[in-house]
């Protein structure tokens, strides 16, 4: 009984360290895609804005 009892909460620590890693990894993953939009965007709007300026200064 006591075996039985160590078994279950040993799986449980198990699944419970696994789905943690799983939602850690994921949130990981979300974080360094905003970054990398964030990146993105700042990059376009920076071309974008020099663009301006060299054709207001052609003009």
């Amino acid at each position: 009984m006591v075996l039985m009892i160590m078994v279950v909460v040993v799986v449980v620590v198990v699944v419970v360290m696994m789905v943690v890693m799983v939602v850690v990894a994921v949130v990981m993953v979300m974080v360094v895609g905003m970054m990398v939009v964030v990146v993105v965007v700042v990059m376009m709007v920076m071309v974008v804005t020099m663009m301006v300026v060299v054709t207001m200064m052609w003009w």
